[in-house]
């Protein structure tokens, strides 16, 4: 084997001269396991301190002090069985916390849906099937062993990733059905971690995956363990379109084996709290402090963090490691992947990551913020929400991938040509005097029909149709749409696009919401049914918060009734009721008095 001497030291080189593994410390993610075992358990070493590779022989368990292991979030660390002259110690590694997909609560905002659905390879004009250039080796738990669609749709995933990886080595996946609590759908990460010298770049944690890319050979299994949340009744497993209340397994498949592949941060905020767990201490137990580094080394994804100006998140010049100044800046909502390639897949646009000020210990930082909801790079947003679709990488993660490894690790063009029946690039609603105006836009569109308009209020949670729009068929062309929807009733409302093939297949669009208000002051209706016999209504609304009076008069100016008198709140439509029995037939009036205005309508009883 050659050999190549840098002032770090001795290093594996490869074929390619990327670099090597110089490495080669793993924490396995396995759930609920002490110690990632051999069929014949090594011995075990007690280890107090910092742990010598070379001073253990091939496939010895080392075991950690406590503190230590509560550190690392696991009570072993294991040695690669490779020739010990070959490693060079980096350090202990601090175990991320798992991966959270959240689905929606009933008292959160609906993330939108989107277009992305099953890539149909042969229907865009010119696509050409992609070559599966990758091989993915799954092995299931007896839950998925039991349910061939729940198979099916984790093959579905795999398949999409196999086609645009350029990797040699078989990616091997550990799949189960587990217990994950409420609000998470999935939990998935690298098998282990694995210190990496490459591209001249520093040492730094890479995914199995990754690392087995840079080396250009296997390094170990798994390489992605992936759990699914058992207790969760509503998984669609089909290669369709999903229930509005359904979560497609297909989509939250291919968003953890993405998170497995190498779409992972160690970034960590420290609370403060000794609750006496493994995650006592995130960074060194001091409450709002921040942390990057573990072991001493960066995850590669966290190499490329950058604040809103542009500082890289890892230069201690700037944020020390750990403070209270980086735990802030992980929480700004201003957090960003500054690599050159993801920017340019993004329209040459910074790269926003999830960073809410509420920190959320595996979804901070590890998806792409919210603004990509509704677009083609929307899979890596950290939630799903019911009849989502996400069945493709997108170009600013298959990009990010390029970035971390200095190379086409992902193919662009593979990933390009993986292709949308339509790609919704703008969805808009606008009040236009007393009516709302729709308009999207399409950049691509395969066997489009056309589009359903649904509408929604805020105290609604059905969604009803309100018009269609014809599609385009299939087109490369951008396309532009327009629906006009007429005096609606003041009031917060939500929309959204149901997009229908010609096969009848359909998928939801994103949710966009407007408050309607009205223009003037107030807005008084005719009394309906006019002529009444005997009961009859009118609606009003008004723009300011008022006290209002609505009094009823006959002819000869009595008075009959008092509708209302008392508070109305702005913007809302109010009904008045009219029960005219005991009188007599004629002319009647309704008077409504308000701070801002007074209005009379006519009626006409008939008996």
């Amino acid at each position: 084997m050659a050999r190549a001497t840098t002032h770090e030291g001795t290093f594996l080189s490869t074929p390619g001269g990327i670099g090597a593994i110089v490495a080669l410390v793993w924490l396995g993610l396995l759930p609920g396991v002490g110690a990632v075992q051999a069929q014949e358990a090594p011995p075990a070493v007690q280890a107090t301190g910092p742990v010598d590779l070379t001073r253990h022989a091939p496939g010895t368990l080392i075991q950690l002090d406590p503190a230590v292991a509560q550190r690392l979030e696991m009570g072993f660390a294991r040695v690669l069985g490779v020739d010990p002259a070959e490693v060079r110690f980096v350090g202990l590694l601090k175990a991320p916390p798992p991966e959270r997909f959240c689905l929606l609560r009933a008292d959160a905002t609906p993330h939108p849906g989107h277009y992305l659905r099953l890539p149909r390879r042969a229907a865009v004009p010119g696509a050409v099937p992609l070559q599966q250039t990758a091989t993915f080796s799954i092995t299931y738990d007896t839950d998925f062993q039991n349910d061939a669609d729940a198979r099916a749709a984790f093959q579905r995933a795999a398949d999409t990733w196999s086609g645009i990886l350029n990797l040699s080595q078989t990616v091997t996946v550990s799949a189960s059905w587990d217990a994950l609590g409420p609000g998470i759908l999935g939990s998935a990460g690298p098998g282990y971690l694995v210190g990496v010298s490459a591209g001249g770049n520093p040492t730094q944690w890479y995914s199995l995956v990754t690392a087995e890319y840079v080396s250009g050979s296997n390094v170990a299994d798994p390489d992605i363990v992936a759990r699914f949340n058992n207790q969760f009744s509503n998984w669609y497993t089909g290669s369709g379109v999903p229930g509005g209340s359904e979560y497609d397994l297909e989509s939250v498949v291919l968003h953890e084996l993405t998170h497995g592949i190498g779409f992972v941060s160690l970034s960590d905020y420290d609370d403060g709290v000794d609750d006496g767990s493994s995650n006592q201490a995130e960074c060194r137990n001091t409450a709002s402090e921040g942390c990057l580094v573990s072991g001493t080394y960066l995850a590669r994804f966290d190499a490329f963090l950058e604040d809103a100006g542009g500082a890289l998140l890892s230069d201690t010049g700037t944020y020390a490691d750990p403070s209270t100044a980086l735990g802030s800046a992980l929480r700004s909502d201003d957090v960003f992947f500054g690599g050159a390639y993801a920017e340019a897949a993004n329209g040459n646009s910074r790269v926003e990551l999830y960073a809410p000020a509420t920190w959320s210990a595996g979804s901070s930082i590890a998806h792409l913020g919210e603004v990509f909801n509704g677009t083609t790079s929307a899979l890596m947003t950290y939630s799903i929400a019911g009849g989502e679709v996400a069945r493709a990488p997108g170009p600013v993660t298959c990009a990010l991938f390029r970035d971390m490894t200095d190379s086409d690790f992902v193919d662009q063009t593979a990933c390009a040509a993986l292709p949308l029946p339509v790609e919704l690039v703008a969805f808009e609603a606008q009040q236009d005097g007393r009516a709302v105006v729709l308009t999207w836009t399409t950049a691509t569109e395969t066997n489009n029909a056309g589009f359903d308009v649904e509408v929604r209020t805020a105290a609604d949670t059905a969604w009803g149709a309100v018009g269609f729009v014809a599609g385009a068929g299939t087109s490369l062309e951008r396309r532009h749409y327009r629906y006009r929807l007429d005096a609606p009733a003041p009031g917060r409302y939500g929309f959204r696009l149901r997009q229908v093939d010609f096969d009848g297949t359909a998928a939801y669009g994103p949710v966009v919401e407007l408050a309607v208000e009205i223009a003037t002051r107030y807005e008084l209706s005719a009394v309906y049914p006019n002529p009444f016999n005997p009961r009859a209504a009118l609606t009003l609304t008004v723009a300011e918060a008022q006290d209002v009076r609505v009094e009823v008069f006959d002819a000869l100016g009595r008075r009959r009734a008092v509708l209302h008198e008392g508070p109305l709140p702005a913007q809302t439509r109010h009904t008045f009721h009219l029960d005219a029995g005991a009188w007599p037939s004629g002319v009647y009036l309704v008077r409504v008095t308000g701070r801002t205005f007074t209005a009379t309508r006519r009626a006409l009883l008939v008996k």
